[in-house]
């Protein structure tokens, strides 16, 4: 059977339109497999993609991936029986659903990422760089030590966690904690609030909130759980964006690279201010809601401040739970992630095709691993050092 037919019967059982034989016919097909060494490559990473909660939200996907997962590796070495059938199977369960069906009619190209000259890239680790107010800086990572510093207050590394214990009769200073890209970080504020900081992303605060507001300021993408205190609201500032909080859980995507500022409420309530250009914005957000802030400091003319009232929570969060999330992002939406998170450079060539993707995957995952599922796209990837080049497939 040829990889069309194969696509064509695939399509046909995810349409409930085949008959009893054609669907046993499929299972048959998948089952013959067993004994390819390189289709278990493929079942392996398909499996390492897919958590409890991120089951595909598709019956007949969730069928034929049982079928799939009763499959046991063969100790065998055949030729290959079904060339590009598996990479087929595994691009129908991840976007299945996600209105990407157009990937699906034409055979999943060759492995054209280029990846074997190089030394395998490995996803983010927990780790930051932290800058004390005197300017020293101390790898976090490597430290050993409990209490790193004290002047005014206790700093403490503990699993991988910095906490600070405030002195409140000591002058605060402020501290810079920074997650370089491959790395993320968990800190706890002195007012018991806890920051998540995402790979590529920075946060500056003091080592104790003395006075009227308990103010930081955010360079990249940070999760807040925020202690409550009625008479001491908790401000994230980030350009001529701020977010104000009395105590609640909240999202901040404050991204250079990004076009906008996204501010997402899970719980509580928080009044988001964009105070860019001469008449400042602002909005209370709900649980549920999103805050988009587009400004200029200079004029008005390309500030704005939209409400996203039902935004993609999961996706929003899913990098907090080790996920990445494509469902409705775009190419360089996705190689930014990738960038940040690989701590790898993007370039395009020629004319790629501005693909939607969907789908969702664990961030736990070698890069080549996560590009083998997105090469079954219209794209190619390249891999020279630390630099992927993406091009078009067309172009080739």
């Amino acid at each position: 059977m040829s990889v069309s037919d194969f696509i064509t019967l695939f399509r046909k059982y995810a349409e409930g339109s085949c008959t009893d034989n054609e669907k046993q016919e499929l299972f048959t097909l998948i089952a013959l497999s067993e004994n390819d060494s390189m289709l278990h490559d493929e079942l392996d990473l398909l499996i390492n993609t897919m958590d409890e909660d991120l089951a595909v939200p598709n019956e007949k996907a969730n069928e034929i991936l049982s079928v799939i997962l009763r499959l046991k590796p063969g100790k065998a070495k055949t030729k290959r029986l079904f060339p590009f059938v598996w990479q087929a199977a595994a691009a129908i369960l991840l976007l299945l659903g996600s209105g990407l069906y157009f990937l699906l009619t034409r055979p999943a190209a060759t492995n054209t990422t280029q990846l074997a000259v190089v030394k395998e890239i490995t996803p983010a680790a927990n780790g930051a760089i932290l800058t004390l107010d005197n300017g020293r800086t101390i790898l976090l990572d490597s430290m050993q030590q409990n209490v790193i510093y004290q002047s005014g207050s206790t700093i403490k590394l503990n699993k991988g966690v910095v906490t600070y214990e405030a002195n409140t009769s000591g002058t605060a200073s402020y501290n810079t904690l920074t997650t370089p890209k491959g790395r993320i970080f968990h800190l706890v504020l002195p007012d018991s609030s806890d920051v998540w900081l995402n790979a590529g992303s920075s946060i500056r605060y003091p080592t104790a909130f003395t006075g009227a507001e308990r103010k930081v300021e955010l360079q990249g993408e940070a999760y807040f759980e925020v202690a409550h205190n009625a008479h001491k609201p908790f401000i994230v500032s980030k350009g001529s964006t701020t977010v104000q909080v009395l105590g609640t859980h909240f999202n901040v995507n404050a991204y250079d690279d990004e076009e906008a500022i996204k501010t997402t409420l899970l719980e509580g309530s928080v009044k988001v201010v964009l105070s860019a250009g001469r008449n400042p914005q602002s909005a209370i957000l709900k649980p549920g809601q999103q805050a988009i802030a587009i400004g200029s400091p200079v004029t008005t003319a390309h500030s704005l401040l939209t409400i996203n009232n039902s935004p993609d929570l999961d996706q929003v969060i899913a990098w907090r739970k080790g996920i990445f999330n494509f469902e409705n992002a775009d190419l360089k939406a996705v190689m930014r992630q990738l960038e940040r998170w690989y701590d790898i450079q993007v370039a395009y060539e020629n004319n790629v095709p501005n693909i939607v993707f969907g789908g969702k995957m664990k961030r736990d995952l070698n890069l080549s691993q996560v590009l083998r599922i997105l090469e079954i796209s219209k794209v190619n990837f390249r891999l020279e050092d630390r630099k992927l080049i993406v091009s078009s497939q067309l172009s080739n």
